[in-house]
């Protein structure tokens, strides 16, 4: 042999003994909130008021991780749409679900029955 051996373990982690730091997300979105007229047969089409709701996986938010142009209702039952992704400032409400137009979110949220709604 030419030299002596060497036989090493090279132990990979996180540093000092800690665990990775879990990854929570949740995302503050601008959406804005839809009208339904009761004159012609519960046509929706989107407001200029808009509000800033949280998507996320806590008990607050159902985590629908929307993009922009998505269809969604807050926790209040009042159907909007994504407008931005990502933004600050104060939270109004928290997502619910996910539809796959304004209609559906009006069909499943009872935001144009008698007796609910605008």
């Amino acid at each position: 042999m030419a030299g002596p051996s060497t036989w090493g373990i090279q132990v990979l982690g996180f540093g000092a003994g800690k665990a990775p730091a879990a990854v929570v997300s949740t995302t503050k979105i601008r959406v804005t909130l839809a009208v339904f007229d009761e004159e012609d047969s519960c046509a929706c089409t989107a407001t200029g008021s808009t509000e800033i709701w949280e998507d996320g996986t806590n008990e607050f938010g159902a985590g629908l991780d929307p993009d922009v142009g998505d269809w969604i209702s807050g926790q209040n039952m009042v159907c909007a749409q994504v407008t931005t992704l990502n933004v600050t400032g104060s939270i109004d409400d928290y997502t619910d679900s996910a539809y796959a137009d304004c209609a559906a979110c009006n069909e499943n949220t009872y935001q144009c029955e008698e007796g609910f709604g605008p």
